[in-house]
């Protein structure tokens, strides 16, 4: 988590222009109620990092990000940032106004004096194949007619007994 949050600050000074650390940023992994504080001169940043851009990791991140605010005095912008925002996690934020950016290049961060908006930039994270679930079915069986040998015992005139394999990954 903290290499994730390191990679946001990074995109996030990007997004501002800025392209190396200056003497003034500051960077604090708080741990409490919120991920990290951004110091970015002369903006302020409550950051939380959620592995996910799905709609229930970013509205708890936006719960989580205004109750920390109500109690920090400033002109602190809550961002939350995640590996890739799809269109549902953006209606979230838009809806609780909070900004947000993802690691993929995108973002939408509005607070007096700063108005950053980027999108179109694709999933650097994107998995392939169907997403692991432990519900999800099995392939279906494979027979391959040339693969089944005739010469095996118990074979009758040519014609071998059936057999049937399932992949590997779905054996029971």
């Amino acid at each position: 988590q903290e290499h994730a949050i390191e990679q946001a600050v990074i995109m996030l000074r990007q997004l501002l222009g800025s392209s190396e650390a200056s003497e003034t940023e500051s960077l604090w992994l708080a741990g409490d109620g919120v991920d990290a504080i951004v110091e970015l001169p002369p903006y302020r940043f409550l950051l939380e990092w959620k592995r996910s851009g799905a709609a229930a990791p970013v509205v708890a991140a936006a719960d989580q990000l205004r109750r920390f605010a109500d109690h920090r005095p400033g002109d602190s912008i809550p961002l939350i940032a995640v590996p890739y925002m799809g269109d549902v996690g953006k209606e979230r934020c838009r809806a609780a106004c909070i900004g947000w950016l993802d690691l993929s290049g995108n973002a939408s961060i509005s607070a007096t004096g700063l108005k950053i908006h980027v999108e179109g930039k694709p999933n650097r994270f994107k998995s392939r194949g169907r997403p692991s679930n432990a519900f999800a079915p099995c392939p279906i069986p494979r027979i391959s007619p040339s693969s089944i040998p005739t010469d095996l015992p118990g074979s009758r005139d040519g014609i071998s007994p059936l057999s049937v394999s399932h992949p590997a990954a779905c054996s029971r």
